[in-house]
């Protein structure tokens, strides 16, 4: 419901930006086609209507018996493309017109005359038709206003087509916003759609987090008030309920620092380190801190450090079977170094994390670490277990937080399931790809490819 209304009111604000954008664009259209068609009918006036204006004057102050010799040789009565005149005295009453009809419904005003013309568009109501109207003031040979003409053509046509533009430009209006409604309430569902799946994984690391947390602060406070109720015992007495409760203790320390790690990754506020560090040293510290955990569980776990990748059909170099072995069979061979650009301690805790599960869900067989340089600018780390695999459904989801594939894995280790997708934040943080490939019953591998260059 909360993304629903986020949706919609998203949907509506883009709308609403749409239609006054729209608005905007199509009062410029027409407002620029208005004053260009305008500007074109006075210029096609005024260029029509010179030759008349000194006969006009002639017929103001000429002899009387030639003015209606002058006036005959302008044979329009009919309002069109060519102007009709009308011809008034300086008290603006009708001397001359060419279509009387047109002079007795035609205004007179001279508000806003400006160099002694003005262009006005009068609607003529009796003969239902719009007109451009071209006031002149006519001055004799004293500089006294003699009279006025007022030529006019027909410009309904003109006036239809941009009638026509608005109702163009309304339809256009109204159909692009119904359009743009359905196109915006789909986008702001894509939109929307990363943003919800991000609340939707807080909310479930935020309730995960909280089972996990309560877990180990239950069975700290059980085994505390069981060391209460055997107050009058000693502390060898309730050894075994304060061993319990620091165990849970420890676990709740790895996993708050787990859950701060993830936490600043989250806000960016994780800084890591870039400089030259040497991956095989890692690898090999890493080996040498966890094979004994192998070697409780009773499983072999071997380390293969290489330059060069072994191609196909070629025997690799036999991994080391002790920590001394592995050690001694590459201390030596400094041109074999494998370095990379990173941080020296998450690169180790991408180590710790790999290599412990593989412990963890490995109840026999055997664990093979092979570190290789693949080209000249990337190495890969593979971390390979003959554990009880995971599920082919399950492998899309093992670097989210909190999830662990099985029941019985989840019962086989003790972790939160914090692990992969910390894994996940330091391989992605150093511009890396880390991939799987499992089958259940066989074993996993983890490969890490990791860039060399800065």
């Amino acid at each position: 419901m909360l993304f629903t209304h986020a949706r919609i009111k998203l949907t509506l604000l883009l709308v609403t930006i749409f239609a006054l954008l729209y608005v905007m664009v199509a009062v410029s259209i027409y407002e620029v086609t208005d004053r260009l068609t305008m500007r074109e009918l006075d210029l096609q006036l005024s260029s029509q209507s010179f030759p008349l204006v000194r006969r006009a004057l002639l017929f103001l102050e000429g002899p009387s018996a030639l003015r209606t010799g002058i006036l005959l040789e302008h044979p329009y009565s009919a309002l069109s493309r060519h102007p009709l005149m009308v011809i008034r005295n300086p008290q603006g009453a009708v001397l001359f017109a060419d279509n009387s009809s047109l002079a007795s419904s035609l205004p007179f005003s001279l508000a806003g005359m400006h160099h002694n013309v003005l262009f006005s568009t009068v609607y003529l109501r009796t003969l239902r038709i719009h007109t451009l109207v071209m006031t002149v003031q006519l001055e004799g040979a004293s500089g006294s206003v003699a009279g006025y003409a007022q030529f006019v053509i027909d410009i309904d046509r003109d006036m239809a087509l941009l009638s026509r533009l608005i109702s163009v430009l309304l339809w256009v209006g109204v159909g692009g916003i119904v359009l743009a409604t359905g196109v915006f309430f789909v986008a702001s569902e894509r939109v929307l759609r990363p943003i919800r799946r991000s609340w939707e994984r807080q909310q479930q690391f935020v309730g995960d987090a909280s089972h996990e947390l309560r877990t180990p602060l239950a069975v700290i406070q059980a085994n505390l008030d069981i060391v209460l109720g055997h107050a009058d015992q000693s502390v060898m007495d309730n050894l075994e309920w304060i061993n319990h409760a620091k165990s849970e203790s420890r676990r709740l320390v790895r996993l708050t620092g787990d859950l701060l790690t993830l936490a600043k990754a989250d806000s960016h506020q994780t800084l890591i380190a870039h400089e030259r560090v040497r991956l095989d040293e890692i690898v090999l510290e890493v080996f040498d801190t966890l094979q004994v955990f192998a070697e409780a569980k009773g499983i072999g776990m071997h380390v293969d450090i290489q330059g060069d990748e072994v191609a196909p059909g070629q025997n690799a170099n036999a991994a080391p079977n002790s920590p001394g072995e592995a050690h001694s069979g590459h201390e030596g061979d400094a041109e074999g170094a494998i370095s990379v650009w990173g941080d020296s301690g998450r690169l180790h805790q991408l180590c710790v994390i790999l290599i412990n599960n593989a412990i963890q869900y490995t109840q026999e067989g055997e664990i093979r670490i092979r570190l290789t340089r693949i080209r000249q600018s990337a190495v890969r780390l593979e971390v390979e277990d003959t554990g009880m695999g995971i599920d082919a459904n399950d492998l899309p989801q093992i670097f989210d937080r909190f999830y662990r594939a099985e029941k019985s894995r989840s019962r086989g280790g003790s972790g939160a399931g914090l692990g992969l997708a910390i894994a996940k934040w330091i391989v992605d943080s150093h511009h890396g790809r880390i991939d799987v490939d499992s089958k259940v019953g066989q074993g996993t591998i983890f490969r890490v490819t990791l860039p060399t260059d800065r």
